[in-house]
């Protein structure tokens, strides 16, 4: 029998800081390194080195810490064709420009996720110029994936375009162990007991990253 090839696919990301983007690629890298073989471009800091335990030394190439550097692109460009790889699959805003520029040069596969939009924060020029970088890659992207329905919309109430190809995957949280009953009731009494909070009051909890 033929021994199909395996599909080589290089992740980028613009930061490898505490956040959910590097971790969203950690565990896609964990989980899918059986089925694919996997290349990762990303900052090289101290978070990043800690959960690069999975990849073998020549599976990891590090870019500039969000920015977008034309020497970067070059060592990307080199790096794809010296191993053959197939499919670029960005995150976020800086490393989408970055797998679009090298997907137009080396006529491969683009895989956009999007990982927080975020427009109403910046100026209006700064929103219409990105609105319009977006819209002008549409059909280059084989695939552009939001972690969440919320995105989507707020993307198509902003005036981006969806590409041939928009789907909705929500981030995962790879649960190591799985709690039983009695001991969630326990925690839980513990928890309010050490923040004075009566058993029956309702609690609001928000998640956010700590920056």
């Amino acid at each position: 029998f033929l021994k199909l090839k395996i599909m080589k696919i290089l992740m980028i990301s613009s930061t490898g800081k505490v956040g959910g983007g590097p971790s969203h690629i950690f565990m896609l890298i964990k989980l899918l390194s059986k089925h694919f073989e996997l290349f990762l471009a990303m900052p090289k800091n101290n978070y990043s080195k800690s959960n690069l335990d999975f990849l073998k030394l020549k599976n990891f190439i590090s870019i500039n810490e969000r920015k977008v550097s034309l020497f970067d692109i070059l060592k990307l460009y080199k790096y794809i064709k010296k191993n053959d790889i197939k499919i670029i699959h960005s995150h976020g805003k800086g490393a989408g420009l970055i797998g679009r520029i090298l997907a137009i040069l080396l006529n491969r596969k683009h895989i956009h996720t999007y990982h927080g939009i975020h427009l109403r924060c910046h100026s209006f020029l700064s929103r219409l110029f990105y609105i319009f970088y977006e819209n002008l890659f549409k059909n280059l992207d084989s695939a552009r994936i939001f972690v969440s329905e919320s995105e989507k919309n707020y993307a198509i109430d902003s005036g981006i375009r969806l590409s041939k190809i928009s789907i909705i995957i929500p981030n995962g949280v790879n649960l190591k162990e799985r709690i039983n009953k009695s001991n969630k009731i326990k925690i839980r009494n513990n928890i309010r007991k050490k923040l004075n909070i009566e058993s029956n009051q309702i609690c609001v909890i928000t998640l956010a990253r700590l920056v």
